[in-house]
């Protein structure tokens, strides 16, 4: 399959206090089981391995449940850094009666950004359909608005699709591994 797209455009919604909401949405086929992928998804340490912007993954915290899972994500964008707190507030696995295996994955996130990641893992046979959805805003009022609009839209936008594309790659070599 080809790298991972995101959408040809970023839909931008006014939200409270004229705070202008960025929208990022991006696929990947990867050629692995959607349990594996799912397994890949659920620990942090792995952004840091993908995602090119990622420095590191700090202040891991497991809850035994996956909602409320936590940790810390270190990054830099146009050589600004970040510091991010992720929190899981939602997974639904499939429904028990279904043959359709479809899992999904919310996460928050906060700091100089906030928004939210809704992650989708769909089983094609052996291949996992998987899309990223992001929305964030920027801090800085109108300075942030403009430096978004600008710049740091566009450096995300690349930095997701790398970023599944990097973890199609490292779990098409753990497939070939195991084998």
């Amino acid at each position: 399959m080809g790298p991972a797209r995101s959408a040809p455009y970023s839909l931008r919604q006014i939200g409270q206090g004229g705070a202008v909401t960025s929208q990022i949405h991006a696929t990947v086929t990867i050629d692995t089981p959607v349990e594996k992928v799912l397994e890949f998804v659920d620990d942090p340490e792995n952004l840091a391995k993908c995602a090119p912007m990622v420095k590191r993954v700090v202040e891991v915290g497991r809850s035994g449940r996956r909602v409320g899972n936590s940790f810390r994500v270190i990054y830099r964008v146009l050589g600004m850094p970040f510091n991010e707190e992720f929190r899981v507030i939602g997974f639904e696995p499939p429904g028990r009666h279904t043959p359709h295996r479809r899992f999904q994955i919310w996460q928050t996130f906060h700091g100089p950004v906030r928004g939210t990641f809704t992650w989708t893992l769909e089983a094609e046979g052996n291949q996992t359909y998987a899309s990223l959805d992001a929305a964030y805003q920027l801090m800085g009022g109108v300075f942030g608005r403009v430096l978004d609009a600008l710049l740091v839209e566009r450096a995300v936008k690349k930095d997701v699709d790398q970023m599944l594309e990097n973890m199609k790659q490292q779990l098409a070599r753990q497939t070939v591994l195991t084998r």
